[in-house]
């Protein structure tokens, strides 16, 4: 079978073929295919994802004033799709958290919360797998969660979507392993993007 990547606007089980990139200029090919009969890649390519820590208060504990959360990046080559393997390295055990990511649809930098709103093109799902460390040495960031394969996105980009009041919930073989809500977050969508 050829293998060639296309971007799709998905309509109950069908897939409808976009020419061009989402987020520039596309166009209908008119064609559509079952959701069945493609394989589902994350739904974007990134040059990286920008996360933070300790943006939830169930997490952080209920306080009168929070500090700022921690940033940190996973490489494009963390990205995977949503049933690609992640490849655990041997002898280290991992946890997993679910996320909700903002999607942004053109560059920008220094952007004003205000503004943030503009550069948003949507959202989607996303795991972030963590694996332990040596936590004296360098916390935890760069070793334990930039490994390739650590960061499962997708399938979909939905963008309308009022993300004030998500149920965010983590299962691993049906046991639930998180379970929280974005009404949780210390900042909001555009919050985040200002304090990146």
């Amino acid at each position: 079978k050829n293998e060639i990547e296309k971007y799709g606007i998905l309509k109950e089980n069908k897939i409808l073929e976009l020419e061009g990139s989402i987020f520039e200029d596309y166009e209908s090919t008119g064609i559509s295919v079952n959701v069945v009969d493609v394989k589902i890649l994350s739904p974007t390519s990134p040059s990286k994802v920008i996360a933070l820590g300790y943006n939830y208060k169930d997490l952080v504990g209920e306080r009168i004033r929070y500090d700022e959360p921690v940033i940190f990046i996973k490489p494009g080559s963390s990205v995977i799709g949503p049933n690609d393997d992640i490849c655990i390295p041997e002898n280290k055990k991992i946890w997993t958290e679910v996320e909700l990511g903002i999607v942004i649809g053109k560059k920008c930098k220094n952007v004003e919360i205000n503004d943030a709103k503009q550069y948003i093109f949507g959202f989607t799902i996303g795991n972030d797998v963590t694996m332990e460390n040596i936590l004296n040495r360098d916390h935890h960031l760069a070793r334990s969660k930039a490994c390739d394969t650590f960061c499962p996105l997708g399938p979909h980009i939905e963008t309308e979507l009022n993300t004030d009041n998500l149920n965010l919930i983590n299962k691993i073989n049906g046991t639930i392993y998180q379970n929280s809500n974005t009404n949780k977050r210390i900042l909001s969508d555009c919050e985040i993007i200002g304090f990146i």
